[in-house]
């Protein structure tokens, strides 16, 4: 395969390739453990910036909004290097754990117990292209297998040293991560002009029912029909149904790749989707609990786990695509935050009472109309660009493994 990428060409992969384990050219640093009282909100005297797995972004490492920690908790070893990779080792979510991203600059900093660090022997292997294989699919696949725990998942170190990675010489190394952080810094470009059309559509959202004059309804007021929790059955690999995962409310993606395939059940009776289902997350870290997302696609095509809250809303009286929009503001967020349930060590839930007691700002029919029109002007947009950024991370996917992966 040979691809043309801003000048750059990619041919076969490396002649010679070895497998070596990660532990046999790296080692994993403990991340800091501390009290709550040796913490601070800013730099003080004695004090390090401590990252957490919410500094971990596609984009790489958030330095910015971090916290800091008293000096002495911190051992020169763990105090972070250029070329670092830090990655979440025990998260509430199966999708937060085993998130990575790699420090490419000079900073001053460590990260917390909830972290590790993935330390390259530089002498062996090239620290971009590691950082780069650690980005395979196939690892996010090992970490899905090899993250234990009921409520809170955690990586061994065992197990994340144990994984195999293909190494060619150091030459070939650093040409591959050069061809494969083209195409990366490309989708990233992508990704942030997202995150920059998102925080406008955010803006709009909220200005736009505040200026309605709405009246304001409880949620319970507006529904066709009850509240209804979804159905987790196990997964079967000869299963015909596909089951959503609460990627696919908290991504807003009803694809396949958010699905897992289960038997049918009597259980799934009135479960399937239907055009303009509203689903909400009664389950999931403090941070996305109560996160919504509206179904748009054909009917009976999936059914939905119980970790999610099924909303119909009378669309005489409110349009699924308006209330989904509104629980999207940031006040609405905010209230399922505040009253999620949960001890400590397990995903925070909400309840039908919760979810039925929200209060929402109903505007007038014709209103209704406008905006709606306006939404789906912008859910379009918003698609588009999704699937420029589908396209480069597939061309990511292809290119990684066409550089990485040995002959078949």
């Amino acid at each position: 395969m040979t691809i043309a990428v801003d000048g750059t060409v990619l041919s076969s992969r490396p002649a010679i390739m070895r497998h070596v384990r990660l532990g046999d050219i790296a080692q994993l640093v403990r991340g800091v453990s501390y009290k709550p009282s040796e913490l601070a909100l800013g730099p003080a005297t004695n004090t390090v910036p401590l990252l957490r797995a919410t500094n971990i972004v596609n984009s790489g490492l958030n330095t910015t909004d971090v916290l800091y920690v008293e000096s002495h908790r911190v051992s020169n070893e763990q105090r972070l290097r250029r070329g670092d990779i830090v990655i979440a080792m025990s998260s509430g979510s199966r999708t937060a754990v085993g998130k990575l991203a790699q420090l490419t600059t000079n900073w001053t900093g460590c990260c917390g117990a909830f972290c590790g660090v993935i330390r390259p022997n530089q002498q062996q292997v090239d620290a971009g292209y590691l950082g780069i294989a650690l980005r395979h699919p196939r690892f996010r696949d090992r970490i899905e297998y090899m993250a234990q725990g009921t409520n809170i998942k955690n990586l061994s170190r065992q197990h994340l040293l144990g994984y195999e990675i293909t190494l060619p010489s150091l030459d070939d190394q650093r040409r591959v991560a050069r061809i494969l952080s083209t195409i990366e810094a490309a989708s990233q470009r992508m990704e942030a002009a997202l995150r920059a059309r998102l925080s406008v559509e955010r803006s709009m959202r909220s200005r736009m029912f505040h200026a309605t004059g709405g009246r304001t309804q409880l949620l319970r007021d507006l529904l066709r029909e009850p509240l209804r929790n979804g159905y987790s059955p196990v997964a079967d690999p000869i299963g015909t149904v596909r089951v959503l995962t609460l990627s696919a409310v908290t991504y807003d993606a009803f694809v396949e790749a958010n699905t897992k395939r289960a038997l049918l059940h009597p259980r799934m009776a009135g479960l399937w989707l239907q055009p303009g289902d509203v689903l909400v997350e009664r389950a999931n870290t403090r941070e996305f609990v109560g996160t919504a997302a509206l179904y748009r696609g054909n009917p009976d095509w999936a059914t939905y786990s119980d970790l999610m809250i099924r909303v119909r809303p009378d669309p005489s009286l409110m349009s699924p695509e308006l209330l989904s929009e509104y629980l999207h503001l940031p006040e609405v967020r905010a209230y399922f935050r505040q009253r999620a349930r949960g001890t400590s060590g397990s995903m925070p839930k909400i309840d039908h009472e919760i979810v039925a007691n929200l209060p929402v700002v109903v505007p007038a029919l014709s209103e209704q109309l406008r905006m709606t029109r306006v939404f789906r002007a912008v859910q379009t947009a918003r698609s588009s660009a999704r699937a420029e950024l589908g396209c480069a991370t597939d061309l990511f996917n292809s290119a990684i493994r066409q550089l990485m992966d040995p002959t078949p």
